[in-house]
């Protein structure tokens, strides 16, 4: 009978101690991820009352609780102007919910010193909805050449939000947009036509016209018919008649003329 070796049996119970305290703590090592605690969520009310910008932009970083981000994103709306440059400041911060919610803040203050970090912050696609939303609420005339540039987008969501924005800037979108009617793209095309119904301008009737009988889309001829301008609809029956379709008026679900 071989005699017992104490360090090694010493050594042999440690390794055991040692996994079984990793394995009964395996969330607190790391596998779980970080945690944010119901104790550490910021207290809005009290972040309002004290008027703090920083601790407010910071909340709409807290990930536990989607409330807590839209109540920091409202309480800095109502801060309005005091909160801009921070907000500004915030579009380029490392953590995208903060991102995301400093420009969708920044259009509802609508104060004109966040259109140009606004319209640089189009170049990342985590926030471009967000910017691009956030500068058709501000309307200025400055965001209106960076938002068509990037009607192309591959996201669909995007695209309508750019839309979107460019109808809230209306009548100054108008002449650019004629302009890039006819992009060889027909995604590009059939959203500015879409676009240029809900502006609802006079100025592009005309073009549009001629956008329809140019490419003989059916579904641009059936928005024309449902649009809820005479001419438009005149143009779609004409059309239809000559290359022997029939336009069918819908309830609803196409661009509305000036909506």
């Amino acid at each position: 009978m071989r005699p017992y070796n104490a360090s090694k049996i010493l050594l042999f119970l440690i390794a055991i101690l040692i996994c079984i305290l990793l394995m009964s703590g395996c969330g607190e090592f790391g596998v779980q991820g970080p945690r944010q605690d119901v104790d550490d969520a910021p207290d809005i009310e009290e972040l309002k009352s004290n008027q703090d910008v920083e601790g407010l932009i910071n909340a709409m970083g807290y990930e536990s609780d989607s409330k807590i981000h839209l109540d920091a994103l409202h309480a800095l709306i109502n801060i309005g102007e005091p909160a801009v440059e921070p907000l500004i400041k915030a579009l380029k911060d490392v953590n995208s919910e903060i991102r995301v919610g400093a420009a969708s803040s920044l259009g509802w203050i609508g104060d004109e010193r966040a259109v140009e970090p606004l319209i640089e912050a189009l170049d990342d696609t985590t926030i471009r909805s967000s910017a691009a939303a956030a500068l058709g609420r501000i309307g200025d005339a400055r965001a209106i050449e960076p938002l068509i540039e990037i009607l192309s987008d591959e996201d669909e969501t995007v695209r309508l939000d750019v839309a979107g924005a460019l109808v809230e800037i209306g009548e100054p979108a108008v002449e650019p947009l004629i302009e890039v009617l006819e992009n060889e793209s027909s995604k590009v095309r059939n959203i500015v036509v879409d676009t240029l119904i809900e502006i609802g301008d006079a100025r592009a009737i005309e073009p549009l016209i001629e956008v329809l009988n140019k490419y003989d889309d059916e579904s641009m001829a059936e928005n024309f018919l449902n649009c809820g301008n005479a001419q438009l609809e005149k143009a779609a029956r004409s059309w239809a008649s000559s290359h022997g379709y029939v336009v069918q008026p819908s309830s609803g679900g196409g661009p509305s003329w000036g909506k």
